[in-house]
């Protein structure tokens, strides 16, 4: 059987509830990340169509409890291109992050799902021992720059920026709690702008889980991964300090932290709804 028609139908009406979830459809660019080639799902479209679990207009796909609105689901998609060319407003920022490697966004806005209202997620991955080194300096440069950083604990912002995630290469792998549907849909969807040591396949490497919601997308990831080793050497006095860094901003976070959210040396996961 050919790569185009021998896989399951489950990775894609999973993803397409998700979008339901969110009063969204899938557009068929929105699903080729997850269908690279060879796999084409357009014998599986076909059928679901037949079975009339799945409608269809124009690009936009869709389940047929979500009544059609071609106008909003393109206003949106121009939305979130437009909140991340944005972005190149702040190129400049991320070489001057100690530590800084990789910088990504994702929810809404790298789903093309987003409101006028909602802010742009952002996670980030750092050297080792330098990711609370690498957030104080975001914090400090936001305040220093007038830049449009959300606060935990306060309503957002159109356009505000809002660091979810922190990671350290030493600590790519997501823990058991992180590993979802909805993450693995972010991971997806992700669209990196700033990576100049190429982490961000590392970081899928360092994911296997991944297979289990999009095993596609992985087995097409796998099949092109071209085996690398980053070498990160440690200035111990910089790891001191970030240390101390991470033992002041987890002594300020801890009395705020919420349901959901994990802080510790190595990794930051922030949930910022208010």
């Amino acid at each position: 059987m050919s790569p185009s028609t021998n896989f399951k139908p489950e990775p894609f009406l999973n993803l397409l509830a998700l979008f339901a979830r969110h009063r969204s459809p899938l557009s068929l660019s929105t699903l080729s990340p997850f269908f690279p080639p060879p796999f084409k799902p357009h014998s599986l479209i076909l059928k679901l169509k037949s079975q009339n679990l799945l409608c269809q207009k124009g690009p936009y796909l869709y389940p047929p409890s979500l009544a059609p609105c071609s106008a909003t689901w393109k206003a949106r998609q121009q939305t979130a291109q437009k909140k991340l060319k944005s972005l190149i407003n702040f190129k400049s920022l991320w070489p001057t992050l100690p530590g800084l490697l990789l910088v990504g966004v994702s929810g809404s806005v790298a789903a093309g799902l987003a409101h006028p209202a909602d802010d742009i997620d952002l996670f980030f991955i750092s050297r080792p021992h330098s990711l609370w080194l690498t957030r104080l300096f975001l914090r400090l440069s936001a305040s220093l720059h007038k830049i449009p950083l959300r606060r935990a604990r306060h309503s957002p912002r159109p356009n505000d920026l809002c660091p979810n995630l922190f990671l350290e290469t030493a600590s790519l792998s997501l823990p058991l709690s992180r590993q979802s549907l909805s993450v693995a849909t972010d991971i997806v969807l992700a669209k990196i702008i700033y990576d100049p040591q190429k982490i961000w396949p590392l970081f899928l490497k360092s994911n296997p889980w991944l297979s289990t919601f999009y095993p596609e997308f992985y087995s097409h990831f796998m099949a092109h991964f071209s085996a690398t080793t980053r070498h990160f050497s440690i200035n111990f006095f910089l790891s001191f300090v970030n240390f101390f860094a991470f033992i002041l901003q987890y002594l300020y976070l801890f009395p705020k932290k919420r349901a959901g959210e994990e802080v510790a040396h190595h990794f930051a996961f922030f949930n910022l709804a208010p």
